[in-house]
């Protein structure tokens, strides 16, 4: 007797040694889909061991990837003053007792969210 986990696992790793992978960039040049393809293929040339596991994956473009790279290098160091932080200028009457900004030195920050809104 063996116990149903263990014979599961036997059969998992069977199927997989016996597995061929595809491993197939993401493409829009097929009219079929290439998995299709394959099992016509496997059914036409009656290849019935084949088994066919198909991983897709999108290659990202190489010239998105230089201009992102070119972009980050040329953009270093680079600061817009009118979208800078700037310091706290709050009138004494909105300060706390102890001196400190009523607003936590916030008051002058270049983009403040003040309120935001699900629509879902």
């Amino acid at each position: 007797d063996v116990p149903d986990g263990t014979a599961a696992d036997a059969k998992r790793e069977r199927d997989k040694a016996r597995a061929s992978w595809f491993c197939i960039g993401y493409s829009t040049i097929w009219n079929v889909p290439i998995s299709k393809r394959l099992q016509r293929l496997r059914k036409k040339y009656k290849l019935t061991w084949l088994r066919n596991s198909m991983s897709y994956h999108k290659f990202s473009n190489l010239g998105e990837k230089f201009n992102s790279d070119l972009n980050n290098k040329v953009m270093t160091d680079i600061i817009d003053f009118n979208l800078r932080d700037r310091e706290c200028n709050c009138d004494v009457r909105l300060s706390r007792s102890d001196g400190s900004c009523l607003f936590n030195n916030n008051c002058r920050k270049s983009m403040v969210i003040y309120e935001l809104k699900c629509k879902i």
